[in-house]
C-alpha cells in the first residue's frame, strides 16, 4: 500500500525500526503533549493508568526474550517465554464517548531479574509525565503489584489509587485489532521500538477519530449492518480504524491523480476496502 517495490518496502519498515533515528520516549512524549492539550480540558486533574502485559516470543536470538509471568493466560500454567512491558497511558472521556480510554504514552520493557523492577520502570515514566506538567494534579491508578517504595517516592503532585481501569481494553483492542505483539523482529534496537510503537499507533488513531473522524451516524450504521449488537451505543476502536482506512485510501486514490488508474492500482483499492469493511 505504499507504493514502493517489495523489497523497498521490507527495508524501509524494517530500516524504521532498527536503523532510524528517533527515540521511544521523545515519540511518546509528544503523543502526550498532543493527548493533554486536545483531549484533556485546560487545568484538568490528569488521570495515569499503570500496567504490565506479557508480550510471547519465539526464537533463541530474540534480543532480550526470557521466561515471564503472563497473567492473562487461560491456562493455569502462567509462564511464557518473550518480553514484558510496563505502560503508562492518559485516561481521557471523549464527549463522543460514554466511557473513558487509555492512551499509551510511554512504555518501557523490563529487562529481566537484577535490572529496573516494574515498579521502578512505572515510577521513571510517572516522573517524565510529571515533569511536563509542573503543578498540575496526576492521578495514578494501578494494580495491587504497584505498590512499591519506588512510587511512594514519586512528585508530591501525584496521587496514587490501586485500581485497574481502562488499560485492559487498550491491551486487548492493541492486539485483537492492531496485532501488536505480532512483529517477529529480533534486534536490540528493533525489538525496543517496534511494540511500543504498535501501542502509539492506537494512541495516534484515536487522537485522529476523535479530532476529525467522528461522525454521529456510525453507530446507526453498524445496528443496520450488524442488527445483533443490541446495546452498542458508542464506537468501538474497530470503528475508528476503520474510518481511518478509508479515509487515508480515498485521500490516495480519489481525486489526487486525475489519470486512469492501473489495474495494480485497482487490486490495491480492492484488497484495502475488504480489509477495512465492517
Amino acid at each position: 500500500m505504499l507504493g514502493w517495490p517489495r523489497r523497498g518496502r521490507i527495508i524501509g519498515r524494517t530500516g524504521f525500526f532498527s536503523a532510524a533515528r528517533w527515540q521511544v520516549d521523545q515519540l511518546g512524549l509528544a503523543l502526550f503533549d498532543l493527548v493533554l492539550t486536545r483531549l484533556v480540558a485546560d487545568g484538568a486533574d490528569l488521570h495515569l493508568a499503570v500496567d504490565d502485559t506479557a508480550h510471547r516470543r519465539r526464537g533463541k536470538k530474540v534480543h532480550g526474550a526470557g521466561w515471564i509471568h503472563d497473567g492473562s493466560a487461560p491456562a493455569r500454567n502462567k509462564l511464557a517465554f518473550g518480553h514484558r512491558w510496563v505502560v503508562v497511558g492518559v485516561i481521557v472521556r471523549p464527549s463522543l464517548l460514554s466511557r473513558p480510554l487509555c492512551l499509551p504514552v510511554l512504555c518501557r520493557r523490563w529487562r529481566g531479574k537484577g535490572t529496573a523492577s516494574t515498579v521502578e520502570l512505572a515510577a521513571h515514566m510517572i516522573t517524565a509525565i510529571a515533569a511536563r506538567v509542573p503543578g498540575r494534579r496526576v492521578h495514578v491508578v494501578a494494580g495491587a503489584a504497584y505498590h512499591g517504595k519506588s512510587l511512594r517516592d514519586l512528585p508530591t503532585q501525584v496521587a496514587r489509587y490501586a485500581a485497574r481501569w481502562a488499560i485492559e481494553v487498550t491491551f486487548f483492542d492493541t492486539r485483537q485489532t492492531l496485532g501488536v505483539g505480532q512483529a517477529r523482529n529480533r534486534t536490540a534496537q528493533a525489538v525496543n521500538r517496534t511494540w511500543a510503537f504498535g501501542m502509539y499507533v492506537y494512541t495516534i488513531v484515536v487522537l485522529w477519530y476523535a479530532l476529525h473522524g467522528h461522525r454521529s451516524g456510525i453507530v446507526t450504521d453498524r445496528h443496520i449492518h450488524a442488527p445483533w449488537y443490541l446495546s452498542k451505543t458508542d464506537p468501538s476502536f474497530a470503528d475508528m480504524l476503520t474510518a481511518l482506512r478509508r479515509t487515508l485510501i480515498a485521500a490516495r486514490f480519489m481525486g489526487s491523480r486525475p489519470a486512469q488508474p492501473t489495474n495494480a492500482e485497482i487490486r490495491q483499492v480492492q484488497r484495502a476496502w475488504a480489509l477495512a469493511a465492517p
